[in-house]
This record gives structure tokens, C-alpha cells and sequence, in this order.
């Protein structure tokens, strides 16, 4: 089973009928903080109440849910000893630290805009880590797809331009969402890639999904990191 990074390209969060709501976006009806406990109730039709959050990749689509208990988390490199001690007095599990978060694809200063951060796999109730959770730059949980894979959705995603969307519309979406414009993607002129943190509305892999209803982009993709070994795969369709 192999560690791999791999690109998904999410599909709709919330079901609305885009034909009959072109150009609107439906705000998301709960902050950061709900967003993380809520159930997948809201979800699109078809769907298992278990596996309420579709995801396609280049080559499927998958369904997942959030996972109790595990968490991706970044922080600033001066609060690492308050998380350690944390982490030592609750009797949380924590690997797969972060030294650096640079994101090579990005063009100008946005590519450094978390250097001074790291980030961490912790496992424990969230009441426990409740502290570092409260310090954190970004955190998210861990979700499982419908094959028992868990997929570790880091803190940036991207999205694709639609021919007519402007750098403009990107910029009053995001920050009516408080999301991060880290800049254009190095080799795609139509590719944006983007940061969540705490003050977003909703985790990397919720943002993306949510940006997509906006009508604005042909696709959007955030990355997730993972042991994957599908061994059925679905054709897109």
C-alpha cells in the first residue's frame, strides 16, 4: 500500500439545480466551526447518508465521510513546543510532521505564504486537542471513502477558470468566504491555487466544493494525501 498525493476533482457539496440558479452561489448555511461537526445529511440525491460528499479524481469518483478522532493540523512554527506539550499531557497520538509548507507550483510571494508553519497528523478526541485546534492556522479532519481509504485533505486547493471568469470574481468569492489567493498556477494561465485557514468558511475539500457551484470554474481540485488501493473504479459520467 503506497503513500500517494493525488489531485481530486470534487463535484458539488450542496445539491441546487445550476440551471435554475446560473451565476448564484448559495452561501453556506454554517460557519468553520459547525461545519466540522455536522453530518452529511446535505447532500446530493442518490447518495448514502454514509457517504454524503462526492469526489472525482482524473479517473473516478469517490464518496466520503469526515473520520471522529483524526485531524491534519497546521500551526506556526513558534507555538511547536505549546502543541508538544499539549499533545504530551492529553495522551494524543501525533505523526507525519511538516518542517515547511511551500507550494513550488505557485507563481510570485504566494508560494511562501505559510514558511513559518508546520503541520501534523493527530489522533485524539477533539475535545482533548480542543487547545491547538484554538491555535491552529488550519485544521481538518480526516475523512474515509466508501472503501475504507482515509484521505488526508491538506490546506490548499485549486480551481480552474471557465473562459469568461475574471481574476475579480475570484477575488470577492474568496473573500466572502476568507479564503487565501495564493496566486497562479507556474505552467496553467486559467489555474488558480488557493489556501484555507481557520477563518474560512469550511475545510479545503468543503471550499472547493463549494467554489465549483459558483458556475465560475470548469473544475476544481484539491489534494489529498493517502493510501490508495481502489480496486473497482467507476468511469465518470
Amino acid at each position: 500500500m503506497n503513500l500517494l498525493l493525488i489531485p481530486l476533482m470534487v463535484s458539488c457539496i450542496h445539491h441546487q439545480d445550476l440551471k435554475e440558479n446560473e451565476g448564484e452561489v448559495q452561501q453556506p448555511s454554517e460557519t468553520r466551526e459547525s461545519s466540522q461537526t455536522t453530518t452529511t445529511d446535505d447532500k446530493p440525491p442518490a447518495i448514502t447518508v454514509d457517504y454524503g460528499t462526492p469526489v472525482w479524481t482524473e479517473t473516478f469518483k469517490t464518496f466520503v465521510q469526515k473520520i471522529d478522532g483524526k485531524f491534519y493540523v497546521v500551526f506556526r512554527s513558534a507555538d511547536s513546543k505549546t502543541v508538544e506539550e499539549i499533545i504530551a499531557r492529553t495522551g494524543a497520538t501525533s505523526i507525519n510532521v511538516r518542517a515547511s509548507i511551500n507550494y513550488s507550483s505557485v507563481k510570485g510571494p504566494g508560494r511562501t505564504m505559510f514558511a513559518d508553519c508546520r503541520s501534523i497528523t493527530i489522533e485524539a478526541d477533539r475535545e482533548k486537542i480542543a487547545p491547538i485546534l484554538d491555535l491552529a492556522v488550519y485544521w481538518a479532519p480526516f475523512y474515509k471513502t466508501s472503501n475504507g481509504e482515509e484521505l488526508k485533505i491538506i490546506e490548499d486547493f485549486s480551481v480552474v477558470f471557465k473562459p469568461d471568469t475574471t481574476l475579480e470574481q475570484l477575488e470577492k468569492l474568496a473573500k466572502e468566504n476568507s479564503v487565501e489567493i495564493l496566486g497562479q498556477d507556474i505552467w496553467e494561465s486559467n489555474w488558480y491555487h488557493l489556501a484555507c485557514t481557520t477563518r474560512s468558511r469550511g475545510d479545503a475539500l468543503e471550499m472547493a466544493n463549494y467554489f465549483l457551484t459558483s458556475n465560475l470554474f470548469s473544475k476544481t481540485f484539491t489534494d489529498a494525501i493517502a493510501n490508495i488501493t481502489f480496486d473497482v473504479i467507476d468511469a465518470p459520467h
